[in-house]
């Protein structure tokens, strides 16, 4: 195993006033320049480069937020900026370097306070009712479905034009897979 790169960059001066808390780390990746052939991109699956990236965050305790968003508790910004930094000891060398997009970590003080996503969703506050036609499954397995007021019923015929964006299908103009 190669020897880990040292971090070339101090951390800015106010992370040593930061609390122990919730810190997040965020990263983007070009997916063109991972799978495309060379001389444009690596020519590799991505899934190599996000598994060595989610090993090296499972290992400092971050854990998956979203997509991309890594989240751990507890743990200082010092650990957070070093985590960012370990994540360029990925293989190949320079694999990391020459396909990243963003990287960028956050400080959660009042994530609670922020946090709309229930909210947001089917039978939330923001989506007490539906009000068009929606895919079936997507209504049946929102959490806070039983929420929603009237009570989603399938429609009698698939709607006709589709709504905005989708895709002609045979699924598309069955009436049993919209709900409204």
């Amino acid at each position: 195993m190669a020897a880990l790169l040292p971090i070339p960059v101090a951390p800015p001066a106010q992370f040593f006033l930061l609390p122990q808390g919730s810190y997040g780390i965020s990263y983007d990746i070009s997916t063109r320049r991972t799978e495309d052939d060379l001389p444009d991109g690596w020519h590799a699956h991505r899934s190599n480069t996000y598994r060595q990236i989610i090993d090296i965050l499972a290992i400092a305790a971050f854990t998956r937020d979203q997509y991309s968003d890594y989240r751990a508790v507890g743990v200082s910004a010092l650990v957070t900026w070093q985590t960012m930094w370990q994540l360029r000891n990925i293989q190949p060398p320079m694999k990391l370097q020459s396909t990243i997009l963003g990287l960028k970590m956050q400080f959660y003080h009042f994530a609670h306070l922020f946090n709309i996503t229930q909210d947001m969703q089917l039978g939330g506050a923001g989506a007490p009712t539906l009000l068009g036609p929606v895919p079936a499954n997507l209504v049946l397995q929102a959490p806070l479905h039983g929420n929603l007021a009237p009570a989603p019923v399938p429609l009698a015929a698939a709607p006709n034009p589709l709504p905005v964006h989708t895709r002609p299908s045979q699924n598309a103009g069955n009436a049993i897979t919209w709900m409204r």
